[in-house]
């Protein structure tokens, strides 16, 4: 991206161009690469938080999930936009008082710090999340994630192509240990 750094959790810094912005140019920017309707119905993406006095966005911090540690690091560095993977905003709030999303969300207004999520906008995106996280496996074939109508807690579904059954049953092990520390059947 063309802003002038990122900074990442655990205060790693990288410069790029001395570069500046206005929000509604970072949005389109973040927008242009994974469209917010490639996400799902039930998900809360784009642009969350926008603060009502506006400023070039210069600095962007990139996270996971936006914690009260992470907000903290975001005000240290002076963030102008936070770019976080999970929604911190997914409920509409009825009050801002003093739990941990409220306070972000008073600290961002505060500050004049902007607040963007793509999540699953990203999930979907070819060579997004997904295939990303499949990498680490010998899948021959990845087709987009889909929601599925099953009993919880499998509420989505990613559908690879392996070479064997046995290559499938592997796959199929090796994810549910690494999510759940368990494992589950595979049934063809």
């Amino acid at each position: 991206m063309l802003l002038r750094r990122f900074i990442l959790p655990a205060a790693r810094t990288f410069h790029c161009r001395h570069y500046s912005m206005e929000l509604k140019e970072a949005v389109a920017l973040l927008d242009r690469f994974a469209a917010p309707s490639l996400a799902e119905s039930w998900d809360n993406v784009g642009l969350l938080l926008q603060p009502y006095t506006q400023r070039e966005i210069k600095t962007v911090m990139l996270t996971n999930d936006l914690s009260e540690e992470v907000m903290e690091e975001a005000v240290q560095h002076k963030a102008d936009l936070i770019l976080s993977y999970h929604p911190p905003l997914f409920r509409p709030f009825k009050r801002i008082t003093t739990g941990w999303k409220d306070k972000i969300v008073a600290c961002c207004l505060e500050k004049g710090i902007a607040v963007y999520s793509p999540h699953t906008a990203y999930d979907t995106l070819k060579g997004g999340v997904n295939d990303w996280l499949l990498k680490a496996f010998d899948v021959c074939q990845v087709t987009p994630l889909q929601q599925k109508d099953v009993p919880l807690p499998y509420s989505h579904q990613v559908e690879a192509t392996l070479e064997s059954d046995a290559a499938a049953q592997d796959l199929v092990q090796r994810i549910t240990e690494r999510a759940w520390g368990e494992s589950h059947c595979f049934k063809g």
